[in-house]
């Protein structure tokens, strides 16, 4: 950056430069004193008979001014016109000598609109302006193609005070009005006759192959508009606004989030309750059999630590859902994580119990100590914990928080949940991501021990699933942007949570429903 605007500067510093007589010069007064002296020459004019000029007007039948229109222009200016002048003044545009450009006052609109009121007010009762008002910075634009060593090849241009823009302006907007009132109406200004007058939300552009008076009308670009008529330029929008459909003046930009009364909301919602009731009746059954061999096959409180994760892991979707404000913004990531490692926690602690059991059947084997819900539960507690304490340090940090986001879509603002510390989101979702890949491990190992029923090949499937889902669903999530990577994620938690009871309770459920006859330990036994 700091060599491309040295670059800039060296372009436009003249080094040389041929006075009148021809001398080149370049001494940096010399340099000056030239430029003076031709735009001196260049804007001067002679000497005008003014008696002449009086005697020619008084022969003419001129229109007045009437007693209201000089009230009118003389009035005291008003706030209203400086909140107009100063909401419709154009960013971005080089300042004057104070330094303050447009941004300065629009930002600053309610503290600035009385102070400048009495000051132009006083100002035009005095009949004066200050120094200031009258001082400007000239520079000097280079003509493309021209001698840089000519002064005829460059273009003056003065940079104002932008409050004496806005007094001027104010003052001009007057005379507009009266002006109309004045002049016939077919005094109108000479329109070319290659090129029709662009209208609002239009621009002129000029070409090299056409005359200087010759322009085409384009539309103003994404995010600019224009309210008048052969506009050189359009003005661009605040960032919070955006260019109405005729591109004629700048509106607020709607605010998008993922809501409950849009189709995906509502979709996403249905499917959050219906998987939240499959799982209550599940749990349901699992709790009424509680007492029958192929519940108590792999421990059963196992299952219904698994089973009520799975719950909150469909109900937790939902905070995903509905305006983000602070509350929702803190609870989601870390809710979501701390539930899923419960959930993949149990899963594991499933699997290592599955191994150990049939390790322990062994003559002489010591792994029968293992087999005790301690040590079950130890897994879950343990594995669980390590996950509340990223969430705690995340929390603490960096915690999410609502951000509303001008940049991700063209037009719209997207209120979303700002993660805080990025980092941290990937250190729990990569957390999970080694419970669930132990989990495939220690199950795909133990895929093959006998058994009628061995649990171990359904955890396998499941991690399976679990697996799949989440790992496409990053570079899904990295491509996505606004609310519709709030539903990329909701379709992930929603996918995976299903694949899990799916895979591991539903053959289960099938067994103690429709084959009630081989929910027996003889058929649990069959190697």
């Amino acid at each position: 950056m700091a060599n491309l605007l040295k670059s800039h500067r060296a372009s436009r510093y003249i080094a040389a430069l041929c006075s009148s007589t021809g001398v080149l010069h370049h001494d940096t007064s010399a340099i000056l004193n030239s430029f003076r002296e031709y735009y001196g020459k260049l804007y001067s004019s002679e000497f005008q008979d003014s008696a002449a000029s009086e005697c020619f007007c008084d022969v003419l039948n001129l229109p007045c001014l009437t007693t209201e229109q000089n009230l009118r222009l003389n009035s005291p200016i008003t706030a209203e016109e400086i909140q107009l002048v100063i909401k419709t003044a154009q960013r971005y545009k080089a300042p004057g000598p104070d330094g303050y450009m447009a941004e300065f006052y629009q930002t600053l609109i309610d503290a600035v609109v009385n102070p400048m009121t009495n000051m132009f007010n006083a100002l035009v009762a005095k009949g004066s302006y200050p120094a200031h008002l009258n001082t400007a910075h000239i520079t000097l634009i280079p003509k493309s193609g021209k001698d840089p060593q000519q002064p005829e090849s460059y273009r003056p241009i003065s940079l104002l005070n932008v409050d004496q823009k806005f007094l001027a302006k104010i003052m001009a907007d007057r005379l507009a009005e009266i002006m109309r009132t004045l002049i016939h109406s077919g005094q109108t200004p000479p329109q070319s006759k290659c090129s029709q007058s662009c209208p609002p939300g239009f621009r002129k552009l000029t070409s090299k192959e056409k005359p200087i008076c010759c322009y085409d009308c384009i539309p103003c670009p994404d995010g600019e508009a224009s309210n008048q008529t052969d506009m050189d330029s359009c003005s661009r929008c605040p960032e919070d606004q955006w260019p109405n459909k005729d591109r004629t003046s700048c509106v607020p930009k709607a605010i998008q989030y993922l809501t409950y009364d849009e189709p995906l909301g509502t979709a996403l919602t249905f499917f959050s309750i219906f998987f939240f009731l499959i799982t209550a009746a599940i749990l349901g059954i699992f709790i009424n059999y509680r007492d029958t061999p192929i519940v108590r096959a792999n421990n059963r409180d196992l299952s219904y630590i698994l089973l009520f994760s799975l719950m909150f892991c469909f109900l937790c979707s939902l905070l995903f859902i509905g305006r983000p404000d602070q509350v929702t913004c803190i609870l989601r990531q870390p809710a979501f994580g701390i539930i899923f490692s419960i959930c993949l926690s149990s899963i594991l602690a499933k699997t290592i119990i599955v191994v150990i059991a049939f390790q322990a059947t062994r003559p002489g084997s010591k792994l029968q100590k293992w087999l005790g819900s301690r040590v079950s539960n130890s897994i879950v507690f343990s594995c669980s914990l390590l996950q509340v304490v990223v969430c705690l340090v995340w929390l603490t940090t960096a915690p999410p928080f609502p951000y509303l986001n001008l940049q991700s879509e063209i037009g719209t603002i997207v209120l979303e949940c700002n993660e805080g510390s990025i980092i941290s989101f990937y250190c729990a979702l990569g957390y999970l991501g080694l419970l669930a890949a132990t989990s495939f491990i220690v199950a795909y190992l133990g895929r093959n021990l006998p058994e009628g029923f061995n649990e171990a090949k359904y955890i396998t499937f499941s991690m399976v699933v679990f697996c799949s889902v989440w790992v496409s669903f990053i570079p899904t999530y990295l491509s996505t942007s606004g609310k519709y990577m709030v539903v990329v994620e909701i379709f992930a938690i929603l996918a995976s949570s299903a694949g899990l009871l799916g895979c591991i309770f539903i053959p289960k459920c099938y067994i103690i429903i429709v084959r009630p006859n081989r929910n027996q330990r003889k058929y649990l036994t069959i190697n």
